[in-house]
């Protein structure tokens, strides 16, 4: 049913890894990337370093347009002493999720538009042979409707994604508009947030989103309590993350910025491939501090918010 359910999902929407606001489609090309690292020192009995990048580039074609990328991310966890004597759980200490992005938008006239996109993610330990055990179809579609009203926007749709670990089905739901010419903010799930942009150069923002991933490790691993090695185990994490950010422009095509975030509702795990509970890893809350840089190509940073 699962399998249905996906296929199903990527025949007729799409996605992207990254959740990111659906806006009117581009006029012209651009080409963006974002290199990050991010490190929660304290998420339960846990340390969670993560450290990767992604690149994408934007075609505009009249009213449609294409989008390809490429990410790599990371995740390298410090487990505690009990349970990183467990073969099962050390196997997840060096985590690597490949992701490849495509997609596709219409604009109709200046107040409907429709994305979709698909991006398949390679997510594993890589201490074993690959499989499609490996692999998670992550993917979206949204609806966008401009409101000549408000000036705002409404954006509605489906995903299957990691938001919850497990990959699964979720809702899309937002309202974003602006407040006079700084301040900017979206209502909705995954994510809300608001900035206030002063200058050109200068941003603050603050963003309450869902955060999930899902790993797979294919090498047979034993267990202290099972005699038996289980093969193509789960690393199951989820949580919602609140963040506070502040970006600067270097240049008129690169920003850097800086955030500090606090993560509450969390779960992290390891399950057997069907799904069963093997190992429960505390999991408190954390802050955790995050740093990076943006580059967007194409288009000046003056006149187009990121």
């Amino acid at each position: 049913m699962k399998k249905r359910t996906l296929i199903t999902l990527c025949i007729f929407c799409c996605a992207n890894i990254i959740h990111s606001q659906i806006t009117e489609a581009p006029k012209n090309n651009e080409l963006s990337g974002d290199l990050s690292y991010e490190i929660i020192p304290s998420l339960g009995d846990q340390q969670l370093t993560i450290i990767g990048g992604e690149v994408d580039q934007t075609i505009g074609i009249g009213a449609s347009s294409l989008n390809f990328g490429l990410g790599y991310y990371n995740y390298g966890f410090i487990f505690n002493s009990v349970a990183k004597d467990e073969s099962l759980v050390n196997a997840f200490e060096q985590n690597h999720l490949i992701s490849l992005h495509a997609g596709y938008g219409l604009s109709f006239g200046n107040q409907w538009h429709w994305q979709l996109s698909l991006s398949p993610t390679f997510s594993s330990t890589l201490n074993d042979s690959p499989s499609l055990e490996d692999v998670i179809f992550n993917s979206k579609s949204t609806i966008s409707k401009r409101l000549t009203s408000t000036g705002g926007q409404i954006e509605f749709g489906l995903g299957y994604g990691t938001l919850f670990g497990a990959p699964s089905l979720y809702p899309i739901i937002s309202y974003n508009s602006a407040l006079g010419t700084k301040w900017h903010y979206q209502i909705g799930f995954p994510e809300s947030f608001i900035k206030y942009k002063p200058s050109w150069k200068n941003e603050w923002s603050f963003s309450a989103q869902q955060d999930g991933d899902y790993i797979n490790n294919p090498r047979p691993s034993n267990f202290s309590s099972n005699e038996e090695a289980i093969a193509n185990s789960k690393l199951e994490y989820r949580s919602t993350k609140f963040e506070l950010n502040y970006s600067t422009a270097l240049h008129e095509c690169y920003r850097a910025y800086i955030g500090l975030g606090y993560y509450t509702n969390t779960s992290l795990e390891i399950n057997s491939p069907n799904g069963k509970l093997l190992y429960p890893l505390n999991s408190d809350n954390s802050f955790s501090i995050n740093f990076g840089i943006k580059f967007q190509l194409d288009n000046n940073i003056k006149t187009k918010e990121k």
